[in-house]
């Protein structure tokens, strides 16, 4: 049974009430906009909202999110069924509770969300063995399939403005099983399939800051290396070599964060367990304490001199959920932060935080965990 401190009622007396703040600053794949805070939730106080797939759909996981104000959010992941039936699934949260708002497509998968507003959120993944692009555009979803030999599939999505779109992922060749980098970019009509930087493999996370600075970590062809990538508006070059960042997710890869060239955020990759990372045009920092042996997933920037991770708790945490402010462990309440399940994403905006995932003692049971930024 899902654990929750409040029903959908509770949950939207804490949600429904917003006062205008404070201005915020743009996080990946979310355009910056004046900031909205509740005016009865607490900071650091966590609610876990009810989030379902419907019946024909069965069971589900959320890979992402994104956050287009106090009474607009999206969720995107897949559905699957008993009988091995799956497809793409679309979360929205309109300030009281989620909802499905999906046309589902078998064998379908998405994996990151942006949005440019209301009636503009993009998510991407694919489309049986075909990368896939998906529209909100305020009332109905259009999906642009674009097909190629291989398995291509889309892990993450980042943008600037509506009309500078950048989605990453990778093409994998069945015959030979190697993998390849796939980049395109949207110009606010079409996707157009974009070079990749020589020597490139897979890609592990975009960020789009403008048309003439986009950011990007994949791997090298020639020593297994990660590397930080910038596209000057006209072409793509090595800005960084052996970045000390984890490639994340085969099919969530997608943690980098940052508002600037000299602040940049992403997950930290050691063998003793990951941390929040951060670049402040110099060097590499860890920000806050190591989080041994658990597995971050997703980073996402506040406001100034705040940063969330959100993951999956060791073996020695019980396997628990976890989200971090500035690396250190949210704790309230309890009994939230000590469910096993994983949390696979996390997004920042209009004084909202919202980490998503799934729970592992009912397999396919969506979480949803939300907070004050």
């Amino acid at each position: 049974m899902r654990r929750t401190l409040a029903s959908v009622a509770g949950v939207a007396a804490v949600w429904a009430t917003v006062v205008s703040g404070t201005g915020a600053r743009a996080t990946d794949g979310v355009m910056a906009r004046p900031m909205v805070r509740t005016a009865v939730c607490t900071p650091g106080k966590w609610v876990q909202t009810p989030a379902t797939v419907s019946p024909a759909m069965g069971q589900g996981v959320l890979f992402a999110d994104t956050i287009v104000s106090s009474k607009d959010a999206w969720a995107v992941g897949y559905y699957f069924t008993s009988s091995g039936v799956s497809g793409r699934l679309w979360e929205q949260w309109n300030g009281s509770k989620w909802k499905v708002a999906t046309d589902g497509g078998t064998a379908d998968q998405l994996n990151d969300v942006a949005n440019f507003g209301a009636s503009d959120v993009w998510a991407v993944g694919q489309d049986k063995t075909n990368a896939l692009m998906e529209q909100w555009n305020g009332h109905t979803l259009v999906p642009t399939i674009v097909h190629g030999s291989g398995i291509n599939t889309l892990t993450a999505i980042s943008g600037s403005s509506a009309s500078d779109i950048w989605a990453q992922g990778n093409s994998r060749n069945t015959s030979t099983n190697k993998t390849r980098l796939l980049l395109y970019r949207y110009n606010g009509t079409a996707w157009i399939a974009s070079p990749i930087p020589k020597g490139t493999t897979q890609g592990y996370g975009i960020l789009d800051l403008s048309p003439t600075d986009v950011l990007m970590l994949a791997g090298n062809t020639a020593n297994g290396d990660l590397g930080l990538y910038r596209y000057n508006g006209t072409a793509w070059s090595l800005s960084q070599a052996s970045v000390p960042l984890s490639r994340g997710l085969e099919t969530n890869p997608d943690a980098l964060t940052g508002s600037s060239d000299t602040d940049l955020f992403g997950v930290g990759e050691s063998t003793g367990g990951d941390s929040v990372q951060h670049w402040n045009g110099t060097t590499w920092a860890a920000v806050g304490p190591l989080a041994k042996s658990d597995f971050d997933a997703d980073v996402a920037e506040g406001p100034i001199g705040t940063v969330w991770s959100a993951g999956l708790g060791s073996s020695a945490h019980g396997g628990a959920v976890y989200v971090t402010r500035n690396g250190v462990h949210q704790t309230s309440p309890p009994s939230i932060m000590t469910q096993p399940g994983h949390l696979y994403g996390i997004a920042t905006g209009s004084g909202l935080v919202i980490a998503v995932g799934h729970q592992f003692a009912s397999p396919g049971e969506l979480i949803v965990l939300m907070s004050c930024d």
